[in-house]
């Protein structure tokens, strides 16, 4: 997908209603995952910049997939992991915060791992006093 042709609410529209299906979730947790094509760097993203997006739970084995699901194993890597507080919209802000002032000033650049955000028990979607993880991949400089 792409940003202007933006199918994530369709994407968790179609997965929320069978995630019980996957009987080996380790958690309730829930996984936003986002993989950009690696050759574009964070602040070169256009509205029309392909990426692939998953919904997704924890696994405890790769032996059951509910039929028209699939798996995806994440790399090794180093992420650092961001508290978003509020509503969903702010993660436009924390990203830009992120890439164009934190990666800076810090001692990583970021790598072209699939990036990732956790909403656990305090995740209420579209809520002010809402909380998930952001994780992004990064290597040092």
């Amino acid at each position: 997908m792409t940003m202007a042709n933006n199918q994530i609410f369709k994407l968790w529209s179609s997965f929320m209603p069978r995630r019980k299906e996957i009987t080996n979730a380790i958690s309730s947790d829930l996984f936003a995952m986002q993989d950009y094509d690696s050759s574009v760097a964070y602040e070169n993203i256009q509205a029309q910049t392909l990426f692939t997006a998953w919904a997704a739970v924890e696994v405890s084995d790769l032996e059951v997939i509910p039929d028209g699901m699939e798996d995806i194993i994440l790399e090794p890597s180093t992420y650092v992991v961001f508290l978003l507080k509020g509503q969903q919209k702010e993660l436009q802000h924390l990203m830009q915060h992120i890439y164009t002032e934190w990666l800076p000033n810090s001692k990583y650049q970021a790598d072209t791992r699939v990036m990732f955000q956790v909403m656990g028990p305090k995740y209420k979607n579209n809520d002010l006093s809402s909380e998930e993880e952001v994780w992004v991949p990064v290597k040092l400089k």
